[in-house]
């Protein structure tokens, strides 16, 4: 007989199908001398054997995750989006996150509180102290009210502020300073940098410690000079110098692309990009450590990867999949072939 025929007569089409090689439930077309693979929805191939990603369309908006399944996918949506295609916002304006009478205005993935006066903070939770600025003087009391204060003044002094004086002063006996009159007595307002009951003693700027993260504090009269030790600066040593952004170190700190993040004073840490660690990104990760490759094959470390040179027989990213020798090898008419590993048995 000729190919795909058998019988006594040649009358019969040899069954191609009889060994299933349609994979993933794919149905086997017989045809003459050949057949064919009518997939299932999700999988594609000669032999139906590739299963179609459908995340390679990128179909999750708003950075919504992709996760591929069978002839489907799910997007897992990143906070304030939903929907199929996290192509919906919410409207987080709907629970009223806005306290104090404060106005909600919807923004992508988040919203926007527009405070009325006297309060601040992401919800307006926070109700302003306008006593902060220690507004009363003359050591007047400050009472916090929404959006306003009020001042409770010492006896010889009135005004919103508590800044009129209502006595006379005697001859001037303050060396730095004004003199107050009081009742039967008087009071030296002293200049700035100045104390003690005639002002005659200079104030020690540096008794408070104003001077931070190690800085050292120089008194001067109404003010002091901060010394600030190695990545620090500003008036008070208060600013981290970044080292990160010093251009005669930026290109060497981090390696392979590590971002530097900058730390306290002088220190960094480098993020490194995938497949690379080390305190300064600077070592190569093996991905072929964890011995991905299977049935004795061969691990070929890259960048953030690896290949597999599978052993005659096996297939596959990780060489997991062993090969179906009956495609390349058919057995003789009337005899059924059977995939073994790299050869076949005709029964």
């Amino acid at each position: 007989c000729v190919s795909g025929f058998e019988g006594t007569y040649c009358e019969v089409n040899s069954d191609e199908c009889i060994s299933h090689p349609c994979q993933n439930e794919g149905l086997c077309v017989d045809g003459i001398n050949h057949y064919r693979c009518s997939c299932q929805h999700g999988f594609t191939g000669t032999l139906c054997e590739v299963e179609i990603n459908e995340c390679l369309s990128r179909p999750c908006k708003n950075n919504g995750t992709c996760l591929d399944l069978i002839n489907r996918f799910i997007c897992n949506c990143a906070p304030g989006y939903y929907g199929s295609l996290c192509e919906m916002d919410v409207n987080e304006c709907e629970t009223l996150p806005c306290l104090h009478g404060g106005s909600c205005i919807n923004r992508l993935g988040g919203y926007l509180c527009f405070c009325l006066p006297g309060f601040t903070g992401d919800r307006c939770e926070v109700n302003i102290d306008e006593c902060m600025s220690s507004p009363c003087l003359n050591n007047g009391s400050c009472i916090d009210d929404i959006s306003s204060y009020k001042c409770h003044c010492k006896k010889g002094f009135i005004g919103k502020n508590c800044e009129i004086n209502v006595n006379e002063c005697l001859p001037d006996p303050c060396l730095h300073g004004r003199c107050i009159d009081l009742i039967d007595g008087y009071q030296c307002s002293c200049e700035a940098g100045w104390t003690s009951s005639r002002c005659e003693i200079n104030i020690n700027e540096c008794e408070s410690a104003p001077c931070i993260n190690g800085g050292s504090c120089q008194d001067a009269v109404n003010a002091f000079v901060c010394t600030c030790l190695s990545g620090y600066t500003g008036r008070l040593c208060e600013v981290d110098i970044d080292v990160c952004r010093e251009p005669t170190l930026n290109s060497v700190l981090c390696y392979n692309g590590g971002v530097c993040v900058d730390g306290p004073g002088r220190t960094f840490l480098c993020r490194c990009l995938a497949g690379f660690s080390g305190q300064f990104c600077e070592i190569e990760v093996n991905e072929c450590n964890s011995s991905p490759c299977l049935h004795g094959s061969t691990c070929e470390d890259h960048i953030n990867g690896y290949t597999c040179k599978c052993q005659q027989g096996f297939v596959g990213r990780s060489c997991e999949l062993n090969y179906n020798d009956c495609l390349l090898q058919s057995c003789s008419p009337g005899f059924l072939c059977v995939d073994g590993i790299n050869n076949i048995t005709c029964l």
